[in-house]
């Protein structure tokens, strides 16, 4: 993998965190949020106890707690690590979370995520396609 496939699989990174942002006047981007991963693949939230949950049922879930709880939400991206073994590429980012509940704003805490990426084709990346073996691990800090 080149410098451009690095920057393809950062792009596909940001663009996850930042289809989960929302506000009282800007919905979250749920549909384009479930379309990064296959149906199968498995996300794994900050909240705890861990519970994995498929992209779908994680969104229903943040669906939830905008309409609920979490008024505001935003995840900065803060770095990224990617590494390449063959043709799986293994990523991790950091990023900062604001949210505001109830007119309460909850201080910036960081959000540890990696994702396992196969790509069995250059193509894939480039065009912003998910891989069939797509998982997403948050822990917060």
């Amino acid at each position: 993998m080149d410098n451009d496939d690095h920057e393809a699989i950062r792009a596909i990174i940001d663009r996850q965190f930042g289809n989960l942002n929302w506000s009282p006047t800007t919905p979250a981007k749920w549909s384009a949020f479930v379309e990064d991963f296959l149906p199968a693949a498995l996300l794994y939230p900050a909240a705890r106890p861990t519970n994995p949950q498929k992209p779908q049922d994680f969104v229903e879930r943040m669906k939830g707690l905008a309409a609920n709880e979490l008024h505001t939400f935003k995840e900065t991206v803060l770095g990224h690590d990617i590494r390449v073994f063959g043709n799986i590429a293994i990523a991790a980012a950091v990023c900062e979370i604001t949210a505001k509940t109830l007119g309460l704003t909850v201080p910036p805490g960081i959000l540890v995520a990696a994702e396992v990426i196969e790509v069995p084709r250059r193509e894939q990346i480039k065009q912003g396609q998910p891989s069939h073996k797509s998982v997403r691990r948050v822990n917060s800090r």
